[in-house]
């Protein structure tokens, strides 16, 4: 439960928001195209099962894999998707054994998460399906964010703690546009409880986000984006700002920022935090 907000706010609800506007542009050439190709990030066949019982990450094995079925051999790194296809509620993948009793619940989940709201022209799974897409794959990138795919990451950012990539800037310029929110997990309270007179466990999560405006724009936009990173100073600031969120997410999404680390992970002084265990508290008694 506390994973499926955190997601709604930093991925599912921010791309809906851009893909219903016209700032989607931006960022997609086609959204239509690039959701539809995601799908097939999870189709399932032989080959692909076979795989993913001995995969392991290692460069080699990527570049052999990195086709059809992806998705279900790097699950972490596409879990919305992963969970829409182990859902059954992805037409491309059968692989998966889902009792009727819970493939009703994802459906009415599923129709849930999708509904469109006024104006809508793209639902949740679109918008979902679109993300992965653009994350897997440039050739769906808008021509602006295309200057960010063909940056010279490993010349002109210094290395160090992660090589830098396109992860640096896919998601910042994403964000800036979608207004995603992230959770503050050291702040993070969790309780269960049970109501007097009742016996079923409840779930509480109170939860603060922030939406990071001050890491995010502090970046131009990505027709110019480059160009700040070409001062090292102005970069090195971003980058040590974008470091924190990916700590803050470090041990439950891999779906965004992956490998965006400027210091290494040290329990004394750069430690990712992590939810605490549900404190139960007790009914008053009012008897």
């Amino acid at each position: 439960i506390t994973r499926h907000i955190t997601d709604i706010a930093s991925i599912i609800a921010p791309s809906v928001r851009l893909l219903n506007s016209t700032l989607s542009k931006q960022i997609v050439d086609d959204s239509k195209k690039a959701s539809a190709y995601a799908y097939q990030l999870v189709a399932c066949n032989e080959e692909i099962l076979t795989q993913s019982e001995d995969f392991n990450d290692t460069e080699e094995n990527w570049e052999e894999t990195c086709h059809d079925g992806v998705a279900l051999l790097e699950s972490a790194m596409y879990s919305l998707l992963f969970t829409l296809a182990a859902c059954r509620l992805v037409k491309e993948c059968d692989c998966f054994n889902v009792p009727e009793k819970v493939r009703k619940f994802c459906g009415r989940w599923a129709n849930q998460l999708s509904g469109k709201g006024p104006g809508d022209k793209v639902t949740a799974f679109e918008a979902i399906s679109c993300f992965y897409a653009l994350r897997h794959d440039t050739k769906f990138w808008s021509e602006s964010m295309r200057r960010v795919a063909s940056f010279d990451y490993q010349r002109y950012m210094p290395f160090l703690c992660d090589a830098p990539t396109d992860e640096v800037g896919f998601y910042p310029v994403f964000a800036q546009l979608a207004y995603p929110a992230h959770n503050n997990i050291s702040e993070t309270k969790r309780f269960q409880y049970a109501a007097e007179g009742k016996n079923t466990t409840m779930q509480l999560d109170v939860l603060p986000f922030d939406e990071c405006r001050y890491v995010y724009d502090w970046l131009a936009t990505s027709q110019l984006i480059d160009n700040d990173w070409l001062d090292e100073s102005r970069q090195l600031v971003f980058r040590f700002a974008l470091d924190r969120i990916a700590k803050t997410i470090r041990w439950y999404q891999d779906d965004f920022l992956f490998g965006c680390h400027a210091v290494g992970i040290d329990d004394d002084y750069f430690s990712p935090p992590e939810y605490s265990l549900r404190e139960r508290i007790q009914a008053a008694n009012n008897g």
